[in-house]
């Protein structure tokens, strides 16, 4: 049974960096996140105070992407 990935391919910019734009059905699910998350509501100072009490003694998180070519990573 072959697996699929859920995710949409992630595409970077001309400059390299990572386009953060919202595509297909997860624009929907951003634009009502942005809008009603009351986390996403707060200042950005007091979500990363509730993150460092979150993950106490400095834990970090760490994302691995792989390039499969082209301008996509998957």
């Amino acid at each position: 049974m072959a697996h699929t990935n859920p995710f949409p391919p992630m595409v970077l910019l001309p400059n390299g960096l990572l386009d953060t734009q919202a595509r297909g059905s997860y624009a929907a699910i951003f634009e009502r996140n942005e809008q009603q998350s009351p986390l996403l509501r707060l200042p950005g100072e007091l979500r990363n105070r509730i993150w460092e009490l979150l993950l106490p003694g400095g834990h970090q998180i760490y994302f691995a992407m792989r390039n499969t070519g082209g301008d996509t990573l998957n």
